[in-house]
């Protein structure tokens, strides 16, 4: 069962378009300004000459006589109605997506739907072990079908790799270093909460999972004062990336 696709509408109407001699005018006009309005943005552009201060007045212009044009020929009002007429649609087909997404879940089995559920654990745990710190402390859906996350930040030995003699705690601390990462090893080789580890968790796990949403952190001081990171709450949006 297939999802229906939303369907972009086209004009048919083969009216011959009539203009009186004041929008004709307008029209000319406004042709002729754009014409220069751009001739001469690009002319600076090929000089090497264009600042952004100056690409910014070219386009400003060209929007204020494309303006004129619409309101002079009434096309604002028939662009707010085609925006109104797709609002109502994609809002039809939302629903009706929705109504087909719970007739499918109903026919499918509850033994069915656990050992898919354990599939889509299996596949996060694997790559979380193998290509992140190691272990997750937590998994669960929430009511929206998305799967959260606690991540630990503690790190852990590929286990769950094929080989694991060469997937030690110690191999993957020198993965993440190389990934960039700074670790505390006198905590017993924790994630260290700063910003650009942050921002490398972040994009390890975009890269992966696009619909990702990092919730929250949690961290605490260790021995030596270092903030680390304790725990990662994330959420999966998207079910197929997985």
């Amino acid at each position: 069962m297939k999802d229906r696709q939303f369907n972009s509408h086209r004009n048919e109407d083969q009216t011959i378009v009539q203009f009186d001699d004041k929008k004709f005018k307008l029209l000319e006009k406004n042709y002729k300004e754009i014409t220069l309005n751009l001739s001469f943005m690009l002319e600076q552009f090929s000089n090497g000459k264009l600042t952004e201060s100056m690409k910014a007045g070219h386009l400003y212009l060209s929007e204020a006589y494309i303006t004129e044009i619409l309101t002079a020929f009434d096309y604002k009002s028939e662009l707010a109605r085609k925006k109104e007429e797709r609002f109502k649609e994609i809002r039809s087909l939302n629903e009706e997506n929705r109504e087909l997404r719970k007739q499918l879940g109903n026919k499918v089995s509850n033994e069915d739907v656990r050992e898919k559920i354990k599939n889509l654990h299996s596949s996060f745990q694997y790559w979380w072990n193998v290509n992140g710190f190691g272990h997750c402390s937590e998994e669960g859906f929430t009511t929206n079908g998305s799967l959260k996350v606690q991540l630990s930040g503690m790190i852990t030995e590929a286990y769950r790799a094929k080989n694991t003699e060469d997937e030690t705690e110690e191999k993957k601390v020198e993965k993440l270093k190389k990934y960039g990462f700074e670790i505390s090893e006198s905590d017993g080789k924790y994630v260290i909460d700063s910003e650009r580890n942050r921002e490398l968790l972040h994009k390890l796990l975009k890269d992966k999972y696009p619909s990702v949403i990092i919730f929250d952190y949690r961290s605490y001081f260790g021995r030596k004062e270092r903030n680390v990171l304790r725990e990662v709450t994330i959420y999966i949006d998207n079910l197929n990336e997985l």
